[in-house]
């Protein structure tokens, strides 16, 4: 993301979690960018109230944002492990017959053949690469982003399927997450602070920023968890 992004959302504490995910973390911080504004924290100070009656819904969408998220990376990932299986047994196919005709050449032409072949499979190699970096180039210039992009193409039944909590476990941990966090920072060491009043509470623009990310993170690392648990018992 660029500079105008919250400062706060690059803190080492936050990054950790998702450093090997690059469409992920910019999922968030778009999302909480769009949320909270984009004016450069460096150059304005942004501060923000939250009504009381928003301060458990808060945090609440933001880990079913971060655990609708996995879902999303899942199904394109087994999209895209699907493709390449197909093209992989399309290949297959094709080589035995291929190998075939070795047998009619001098051991000296098929060595030449299969260094020949190795050397293709290492340029290949290198040509993917190459792709992959052309296509985050392109993805910045275009101010894009494939996993926000597929959530807009859903359907809203579509969405709430992957939104939705897959058991009553996991839906009491969600509610417990959102009490600890609504205690700890919206009612703070005021325990006194009544709930009825809806003067709401003034919270700085990067705090409650990185307070989002770190919720869409425990949503996101909470159905990786849960996905785990689901194949440990399969095994």
């Amino acid at each position: 993301m660029s500079s105008s992004t919250p400062d706060d959302l690059e803190d080492s504490s936050l990054r950790c979690f998702a450093s090997n995910h690059w469409m992920l973390k910019d999922s968030m911080k778009r999302t909480i960018s769009a949320m909270l504004g984009l004016l450069p924290s460096d150059q304005f100070h942004v501060s923000v109230r939250v009504l009381h009656h928003h301060q458990l819904q808060l945090p609440l969408s933001s880990i079913v944002t971060g655990y609708t998220l996995w879902n999303a990376e899942y199904r394109i990932g087994s999209t895209q492990n699907k493709n390449k299986e197909s093209e992989g047994q399309a290949t297959a196919h094709v080589l035995p017959g291929a190998h075939h005709t070795f047998n009619d050449l001098s051991s000296a032409a098929q060595t030449f053949i299969q260094n020949m072949e190795s050397d293709l499979r290492t340029l290949q190699k290198g040509l993917d690469a190459q792709n992959c970096e052309n296509l985050y180039i392109q993805h910045n210039r275009k101010d894009s982003n494939d996993l926000l992009e597929y959530l807009r193409s859903l359907d809203p039944p579509m969405i709430y399927e992957l939104s939705k909590p897959s058991s009553s476990e996991v839906e009491g941990i969600v509610h417990q997450l959102v009490l600890s966090i609504y205690h700890k920072f919206f009612l703070g060491e005021d325990p006194s602070v009544d709930e009825a009043d809806d003067s709401g509470t003034h919270i700085s623009r990067d705090h409650l920023a990185k307070l989002l990310f770190w919720c869409m993170l425990m949503g996101h690392h909470l159905r990786g968890l849960e996905h785990r648990l689901h194949l440990s018992w399969v095994i």
